[in-house]
């Protein structure tokens, strides 16, 4: 874990990467800035082939 004064930062475990796909790989919003290709939902268990 790093520390700092207004930040902490830890490894990624297995657990997160719902929550990461939640937040960064469906949002249409971030997806459609980041990316020049259209924005297409991903099954939560299908592959991400953004990569």
């Amino acid at each position: 874990m790093l520390r700092g004064d207004k930040v902490g930062l830890r490894a990624r475990y297995d657990d997160d990467i719902p929550v990461l796909r939640a937040e960064f790989l469906n949002d249409v919003v971030i997806s459609s800035r980041a990316d020049g290709r259209p924005w297409r939902p991903v099954a939560p268990v299908a592959p991400d082939s953004r990569g």
